[in-house]
């Protein structure tokens, strides 16, 4: 719904979608919400999945940008704040893609997190400890129904 310019009509020229198109999905884990990439930083797709019964916030990610200082301040805007700022989230996913896609380079680190967690913990439950190479990130979590 939200694209960034390099998918927009000067780079990819991909089609957004309409906020009315989206909604959770029961899974035998809860009921998932899907915010792709930018998405998550936007209340009105989230506030939207919550809304609609979202207990666990999936982000997937495509970042082309170096994971410096900046980004990693930045991204807390996305999946962290999302789940901290709804009760009813009990965990936040941000599984974000490494290496690269055609010229496209994509850095990031892949996360969990948790709802209610005070700092030191920050609420990240796991992360991936590169911002450039595979991860498998883990973390068990509680789901009441």
């Amino acid at each position: 719904m939200h694209l960034i310019d390099l998918e927009g009509s000067d780079g990819l020229d991909l089609t957004p979608a309409a906020l009315e198109d989206i909604h959770p999905l029961d899974t035998p884990v809860g009921r998932v919400g899907v915010a792709i990439c930018y998405d998550a930083f936007f209340p009105d797709v989230v506030d939207k999945l919550v809304a609609e019964g979202a207990n666990i916030l999936v982000q997937p990610t495509f970042n082309p940008h170096v994971w410096d200082a900046w980004q990693i301040e930045d991204w807390r805007r996305g999946i962290w704040t999302a789940v901290q700022a709804h009760p009813g989230v009990v965990a936040g996913v941000n599984p974000m893609a490494v290496g690269g896609l055609w010229e496209i380079a994509v850095e990031g680190v892949s996360s969990i997190v948790g709802g209610s967690f005070e700092p030191p913990a920050g609420g990240y439950l796991a992360q991936a400890s590169s911002p450039t190479e595979p991860a498998i990130v883990a973390a068990e979590v509680s789901v009441r129904r």
